[in-house]
């Protein structure tokens, strides 16, 4: 995972700016943690940027929210899900729908 950050990266400044800062920073962070036991591949995410946003957030009161950031993982994984299949139609190799 990198460290590097984006040129445009900027620190949230109100309330609802760390919320969403740090409901995005829980939701990568997880997304993180599926790549390191490779659940999933794709761009590196900047995991000291998100334990930075969330322990900034902590320190202002401002935590993850657990249904919101589960809710975003639920549908990240259904259009991963939705893209395989779509893949596997392409090819003609077609397994049937996921659970």
């Amino acid at each position: 995972m990198s460290s590097r950050r984006s040129p445009v990266a900027r620190d949230p400044v109100t309330p609802q700016e760390w919320q969403e800062a740090v409901n995005a920073a829980c939701l990568m962070r997880n997304v993180a943690d599926c790549m390191m036991y490779g659940l999933l591949t794709g761009p590196a995410v900047d995991v000291a940027r998100c334990d930075d946003l969330l322990e900034r957030g902590a320190a202002l009161g401002i935590h993850p929210e657990p249904a919101l950031v589960e809710a975003s993982l639920k549908s990240l994984w259904q259009r991963l899900l939705l893209r395989a299949d779509n893949r596997q139609l392409a090819t003609g190799n077609s397994r049937g729908r996921r659970p």
